[in-house]
């Protein structure tokens, strides 16, 4: 407001007015997006008309339209977001004593990190022998299984499990599983690892010798399709070997079939 004064006897009123202050049009700018978990963003003057004496306060909130009520995270120019704030949006509110009003900028909803680390590849369990219809992986902490080929059919990996027992599978048909690291409350899941398929069909106990079709790698042995044969008396049971076998290391795919009575 205005204010006067008048000095004793001199007849003169003085009346001094505030100065106005320019209204604050522009928005601000924010670097390091898309928003998202345990990633630094940086908020910035953008397109402010005004951009002296600026202060930056952070905001979540559920929707994209700022009505003043939304959850203050802090002041500055810079926001590391946290776990609360996944799929919600980010709102960045800058004033400054210079101008009246203020400039307002809102993200889209904070996404979750994507997975750093490298999935393990999944192997057929050591203890546990396929059946005609099921087939048991080995347990890695952390990690869900889908099938990613069905008797030599490449096919995107779908229906994620955390089980890593597959049944229901068809007899005489070669599988391949896939695993991946399972997504968590702040990471997407990781790229998936490919792995070695085995046929479940199981030999009948009168094979006396087995061929195993290879293809792939042993330790820094390059294997070639059916090049081990192995003799195998009447009885043996195949099963568990096929079990030991597909633990080894850099295996692509392992099919056994009978090749003599």
């Amino acid at each position: 407001s205005a204010t006067a004064t008048n000095a004793s006897d001199s007849g003169v009123i003085t009346a001094v007015f505030p100065s106005t202050l320019p209204s604050q049009e522009g928005t601000p700018g924010i670097s390091g997006l898309p928003a998202t978990y345990d990633s630094d963003l940086t908020a910035h003057e953008g397109s402010l008309e005004v951009d002296t004496n600026l202060t930056y306060t952070w905001y979540r909130s559920s929707n994209e339209t700022y009505e003043g009520n939304e959850y203050q995270l802090g002041t500055g120019t810079t926001y590391t977001p946290v776990a609360a704030d996944i799929d919600q949006y980010l709102i960045v509110v800058v004033t400054t004593p210079d101008a009246y009003g203020e400039g307002y900028v809102v993200t889209d909803p904070v996404e979750k990190a994507e997975q750093t680390e490298t999935a393990i590849m999944p192997t057929v369990h050591p203890d546990t022998a396929p059946t005609k219809d099921t087939i048991t992986l080995t347990v890695i902490p952390n990690h869900e299984y889908a099938i990613a080929s069905f008797n030599g059919e490449l096919e995107e990996p779908h229906n994620w499990q955390d089980s890593n027992i597959f049944a229901g599978l068809e007899a005489g048909f070669e599988y391949t599983f896939v695993s991946r690291i399972r997504e968590t409350a702040t990471h997407k899941p990781s790229d998936p690892v490919e792995s070695g398929g085995i046929q479940t069909q199981p030999l009948s106990d009168e094979s006396k010798i087995l061929s195993y079709g290879i293809a792939g790698q042993i330790g820094d042995t390059i294997i070639d399709e059916n090049e081990l044969n192995l003799e195998m008396p009447s009885g043996t049971d195949v099963t568990n070997l096929v079990a030991n076998f597909t633990t080894s290391d850099y295996i692509q795919s392992i099919r056994v079939g009978e090749v003599d009575q």
